[in-house]
């Protein structure tokens, strides 16, 4: 990859490091497995900027934590009790952003608004609010009470007008929370891969103990609810013998799958991998045949989004089978590597994968439109509306950039 990459940390002198304008980013997860927030962190350092993610702490995971350029502070300690751990680390995170340097806050997802909004208008810092998702159509949000569920909108809207930018990770969601609440259009920052030319690869082939007649499904990323896991397997009992399917993460889904391995007669064929590294996803991705995105409809936020997975796929070069919604259509209607499918239909499911592993012509052309859609949607495409946004607030901060 090129040296001047916005993917690419940056490196300084010590008389640039003392006047580069500084990014605390703000987000209530202990940043294990969150891409989208490691490679803008890596994208904001090279361009410049001093960047420390403030995270909720994991037992097992360091307070503090040097990445690629960037700090991790996880404050205080992991407590099982949710309220009391979240109401306590909101005041330590608001008492650690005065007493340290931030030119931006950049809030990720809607839980940490309020405290980092307060923070930014103390410290008169810029705030950025960075939406991964239609939060408050979100399931998480579905299953709180219902004076929650009544504010919560109220007050995203009442922030959304105060802050800097509001960016979106997708067309669809961001045409959503423009119309919602009749403010202009956030812009679109969409979880793309970092553009690399993979070629194919057998590393699952290894890591299952397959051969090379065999065919291989993959799945990367969480495994919750709401992600196709059981369509998925139901459609595993439809396909022949040499049809594997790989599922490559992390989350609740896993007992799922492995109950399925005990129990059913077609259990041999469907393997579980955990997660892997950030720099060997798309390696990983690379050695299988189609790669699956069956998002569910379980919220308006799922139904209007595009997974990561889906730019994943099309980055490592393989097909993909997505579900028929609305941003997922709208990629695959551009790049046309695969096909589109009813994520609940599991005969549908395996329809397509049938037809993509039956036509030689017809896998080879997907391939070549996912290797050539990946120059497109890749993440130094994305991040240049977020560095913008970065740079316009330090300059009215006062700050410069080497």
């Amino acid at each position: 990859m090129a040296p001047d990459s916005p993917w690419q940390p940056g490196t300084d002198t010590g008389a640039q490091a003392a006047v580069r304008p500084s990014v605390l980013m703000i987000l209530t997860n202990p940043f294990e497995h969150d891409s989208r927030v490691f490679k803008e962190a890596c994208s904001a350092v090279g361009a410049g900027f001093e960047v420390t993610i403030v995270a909720l702490p994991r037992d097992g995971l360091p307070a503090v934590e040097q990445r690629d350029g960037f700090t991790v502070v996880r404050l205080g300690r992991e407590s099982r009790v949710r309220y009391v751990r979240r109401l306590v680390w909101y005041v330590r995170c608001l008492a650690w952003c005065l007493r340290h340097e931030g030119t931006i806050i950049h809030v990720h997802d809607f839980d940490p608004v309020p405290v980092s909004y307060l923070a930014a208008r103390l410290k008169r810092a810029g705030l950025v609010y960075d939406s991964h998702e239609l939060w408050t159509s979100a399931s998480e949000l579905l299953r709180r009470s219902r004076l929650v569920r009544w504010l919560s909108p109220h007050l995203e809207r009442f922030l959304a007008q105060r802050v800097d930018a509001v960016f979106q990770a997708d067309v669809a969601r961001a045409e959503d929370f423009a119309a919602r609440y009749r403010l202009p259009q956030p812009q679109v920052l969409s979880n793309c891969s970092p553009l690399q030319m993979v070629e194919k690869t057998d590393l699952l082939r290894r890591a299952i103990g397959v051969g090379p007649e065999a065919k291989i499904l993959i799945y990367s990323g969480g495994l919750a609810r709401g992600r196709g896991i059981h369509p998925t397997l139901q459609a595993m009992e439809l396909l022949p013998p040499h049809v594997h399917m790989v599922f490559m993460g992390f989350g609740l889904g896993v007992a799922h799958i492995e109950e399925f391995q005990r129990s059913s007669p077609w259990g041999a064929r469907v393997h579980y991998v955990p997660a892997v590294a950030y720099d060997r996803i798309i390696p990983m991705i690379a050695s299988a045949d189609i790669g699956l995105a069956l998002i569910q409809n379980v919220n308006r936020s799922y139904y209007l989004g595009a997974p990561t997975k889906l730019y994943e796929y099309m980055m490592a070069g393989i097909p993909a089978i997505s579900s028929n919604f609305p941003e997922i259509r709208r990629i695959m209607d551009d790049v046309r590597f695969g096909e589109v499918v009813d994520p609940e239909n599991p005969r549908e499911i395996a329809a397509a994968v049938m037809k993509i592993l039956g036509d030689a012509r017809l896998y080879a052309e997907y391939r070549r439109n996912a290797q050539e859609g990946r120059k497109k949607y890749c993440w130094e495409n994305q991040v240049q509306t977020l560095l913008a946004a970065y740079r316009q607030i330090a300059l009215r901060k006062g700050c410069s950039l080497a």
